[in-house]
């Protein structure tokens, strides 16, 4: 007879073994947490109103829907529909946490036993402070994380059976990643030809499948993209950020190392201004903020300005002529 103190690790379940992540999270939205909607939780929730009041009050392109992927904002809209709070809808993020790290703990006691993978999980977790900051508020990382565990969890199940319906489980899985971090639809469009000079090359039948995830996640976003067009008359038009990405990314300035800022150049929106961070000097950082702050605006300020008044479409063209214009003249230092 096993003593009682012992028990099987693989006899437990995944679920069971991640119900501290749920509580962890929850714990983390309950102090952490607010009621009201900051920083890209405004642009979310704004829009989440605007979907369920039908874009009655702003058009669809003066509207922030095009800001972000569209999957965050609606799943949003559903919950404020049935009278969900702020502070509610939050709560989202540590469902959405407990779910994918569950199904990757699947995966990683399938490849390396679940004694390991239960630690891995766990430090994947608590190795990164920034996931307890975004889980806390309303952001989309939390949910574009559970597309990722899911994707990898489906991954090794299709590379065990090369099942068609597996494969095209990942791909409509790829297909919101894509729809609520728009930055993966170009992972689609970039696995289509490394799948097929891949195949091509080595004749692996990874390359293949590869491919095959990359044309039909694309076909999944195919009803987004007809949308996009029917209001846009762009082809492949996820984001209305895409200009804006490039152009910091093209940015020549040496304070400016390729991430993101608004082009409100004078609004300050640097979390080093309105938070305390655990084990970093905060007036270090906000003295960091002053300085960062002051190039931007000396560099960027009269381009920022010239689109003051912009239509939407307009404004997106202007400012991705900007960033090419900027690879043209500064390669060395997009590279």
């Amino acid at each position: 007879m096993m003593p009682i103190n012992k028990f099987r690790l693989d006899q437990i379940s995944e679920w069971l073994l991640c119900l501290p992540i749920l509580f962890i999270f929850s714990i983390d939205i309950i102090f952490l947490g607010k009621n009201i909607p900051v920083s890209d939780g405004i642009r979310y929730w704004q829009t989440a109103s605007d979907i369920l009041n039908g874009f009655k009050d702003i058009s669809i392109l003066e509207s922030n829907l095009f800001q972000n992927g569209p999957l965050y904002p609606l799943i949003l809209a559903f919950f404020k529909g049935i009278g969900f709070s702020v502070k509610a809808s939050i709560f989202l993020n540590a469902i959405f946490l407990y779910i994918g790290m569950a199904f990757f703990l699947k995966t990683a006691s399938l490849l390396i036993g679940k004694k390991s993978g239960l630690w891995i999980t766990y430090i994947l977790i608590f190795i990164d402070p920034f996931l307890f900051y975004w889980s806390a508020k309303l952001y989309s990382e939390p949910l574009a994380i559970l597309w990722v565990c899911l994707i990898i969890y489906f991954l090794n199940n299709y590379f065990k059976t090369l099942s068609l319906r597996e494969l095209l489980k990942i791909a409509l899985l790829f297909c919101l990643l894509a729809l609520t971090r728009v930055i993966f639809a170009y992972v689609l469009l970039v696995l289509i030809p490394v799948g097929y000079f891949g195949f091509l090359l080595f004749k692996k039948q990874i390359f293949k499948s590869l491919g095959k995830i990359g044309i039909f996640g694309l076909l999944f976003c195919l009803p987004y993209l007809i949308f996009t067009y029917s209001i846009t008359n762009k082809i492949f038009f996820f984001s209305g950020n895409g200009a804006q990405l490039l152009y910091w990314t093209s940015s020549p300035y040496e304070t400016d190392m390729g991430e993101w800022h608004t082009l409100q150049i004078n609004h300050d929106h640097y979390a080093a201004r309105y938070n305390n961070f655990s084990g970093l000097d905060s007036v270090y950082l906000r003295k960091v903020n002053d300085i960062i702050i002051k190039e931007i605006n000396k560099n960027h300020y009269e381009f920022a300005q010239s689109l003051s008044g912009k239509p939407f479409l307009e404004y997106d063209s202007i400012v991705k002529a900007k960033a090419f214009e900027n690879i043209r003249n500064h390669p060395a230092s997009f590279f």
